[in-house]
């Protein structure tokens, strides 16, 4: 989720997070409240990460199944799954490169304990979920939502093979809890080898 300070042109590195280099430095002002940020720093580089997940994803994700209900069933399954891959090459400290699937069970398994899906079924949600939005734009056939559920996902058998069933807002939900309890042990200067390698995974510059 990085995004590039160029030097010669300012971007947003996240929502109202303007980065621009100042006298040959990189700087990030917080248009919001008119702080002026370090993108060297690591709590620096934790501010901007949050504003971005919270604003370019998962407040989106909310406004639109607020507005949409069910139309936008899809649009927030790929933002919660994408999610996925990538906060867990931050907690790792390392990209995933050739071993995507790997991150990704790994992070279904912690952000969505509660669907007590087998390692087999999560699999199968990788093959199905995220390989078919990512690779295919939609998911696959043994995949489909249901807003009757009481959890995220659900494996149902019909009789001739096993589907997937996810409902949106319990999917958002799962990532939003999770992103705030890592958001918090990120801001704990005791939590060393997680901010480590948070830091090591995350720039701006």
């Amino acid at each position: 989720m990085s995004k590039r300070i160029m030097p010669d042109y300012p971007i947003y590195v996240a929502p109202q997070m303007l980065g621009e280099y100042v006298e040959g430095s990189p700087i990030v002002l917080d248009e919001r409240n008119g702080n002026t940020i370090n993108p060297y720093q690591l709590n620096g580089k934790i501010i901007i990460y949050q504003r971005q997940v919270e604003g370019w994803f998962l407040e989106p994700a909310d406004r639109l199944l607020k507005q949409m209900d069910t139309q936008a069933s899809f649009v927030v399954l790929s933002i919660c799954l994408s999610y996925l891959e990538a906060v867990q090459q931050h907690k790792e400290g390392e990209p995933s490169r050739n071993n995507s699937k790997a991150f990704f069970l790994r992070a279904f398994q912690d952000v969505f304990s509660s669907s007590e899906m087998e390692d087999e079924f999560a699999n199968l949600l990788y093959i199905e979920g995220r390989c078919g939005l990512f690779h295919d734009g939609m998911t696959r056939g043994k995949m489909a939502y249901d807003m009757k559920l009481d959890k995220a996902f659900k494996i149902i058998n019909n009789g001739s093979q096993d589907t997937i069933y996810f409902h949106p807002k319990y999917c958002l939900e799962g990532v939003k809890a999770h992103f705030a309890d890592y958001l918090g042990k990120l801001k704990n200067e005791e939590e060393v080898t997680l901010r480590n390698n948070f830091g090591s995974m995350f720039t701006v510059t």
